[in-house]
């Protein structure tokens, strides 16, 4: 049978471990990338979801294409820390840890995956931008990582 302590530290470490994720998501409305040629600034939310960055009325438009692969990024580290929290398992924290460890490394791979394209009189082209990280990005990508660690300190009490 389990201590006390031992309850309430794991108990702890799930709270933790949430707060964590929930903070990892949340990145997602802060400055996420940033066009290197322009120096446009543009959140999480904008990478992952899609935004219109140019309309050039009925001649065409500059976009940002909706990125599957950045949302599940962002919403990986919500997750994991939710079963991290309700699920007391030796395996679900390995899960977790897991999770967190794949968030980030999906979240560090956004700059190379965001796809922009120009619509000109009805023909769409993708257009090569080149994307640097920004704080929201890098914080969110940091978060995941440090709660990966904290996920395999839970599996070892």
């Amino acid at each position: 049978m389990k201590s006390k302590s031992k309850n309430n530290m794991n108990f702890t470490v799930g709270i933790l471990l949430f707060v964590l994720g929930v903070a990892a998501t949340l990145m997602l409305f802060l400055p996420g990338l940033v066009n290197a040629d322009t120096d446009a600034v543009y959140t999480g939310s904008q990478v992952v979801f899609g935004t219109q960055i140019t309309d050039f009325g009925v001649l065409g438009t500059v976009q940002i294409e909706p990125n599957v692969m950045g949302i599940i990024a962002y919403i990986l580290p919500a997750v994991a820390g939710l079963m991290a929290l309700l699920i007391k398992n030796k395996m679900v924290a390995a899960i977790s840890a897991v999770m967190f460890i794949a968030a980030a490394v999906m979240l560090f791979l956004i700059p190379t995956s965001a796809v922009t394209t120009v619509t000109l009189l009805g023909s769409t082209n993708a257009y090569d931008t080149t994307w640097s990280m920004s704080g929201g990005l890098i914080a969110s990508a940091v978060i995941s990582i440090f709660a990966a660690v904290v996920s395999l300190y839970k599996v070892s009490i």
